[in-house]
């Protein structure tokens, strides 16, 4: 048996309005930014608020994998459709990395930063 068989890939969004995480074939976790201010009240406090952001996103990913016994911590593919300020810099990525890491995902992929 393949190892791909027991590896996931999960896609996390920073839509206009929520947090988006999804995998194929399961319905997606929708983290409301209306529903979490302290966190996305602006979209750099994510990454200001980093115990708050590990813990709302671990929450997230063990929602998402219920049900299942992956032998490796999920991929993580990260893309943004809600405009930050001055871009996404490099130093946003490594914290946006840390984040997603600490809280259980195995590689971070960044599209469209």
């Amino acid at each position: 048996m393949s190892l791909a068989a027991f590896t996931h890939e999960i896609s996390a969004s920073f839509a206009d309005d929520a947090l988006v995480l999804a995998e194929d074939g399961r319905p997606p976790i929708v983290i409301a930014y209306r529903d979490h201010p302290q966190i996305f009240g602006h979209p750099r406090f994510f990454m200001a608020r980093l115990e708050d952001s590990e813990a709302m996103v671990r929450k997230a990913l063990k929602d998402l994998m219920q049900g299942r016994v992956p032998l490796l911590a999920p991929k993580i593919a990260i893309s943004f459709d809600r405009p930050i300020d001055g871009g996404v810099t490099e130093i946003d990525k490594k914290i946006i990395e840390g984040i997603f890491t600490n809280a259980g995902a195995r590689k971070i992929i960044f599209r469209n930063a």
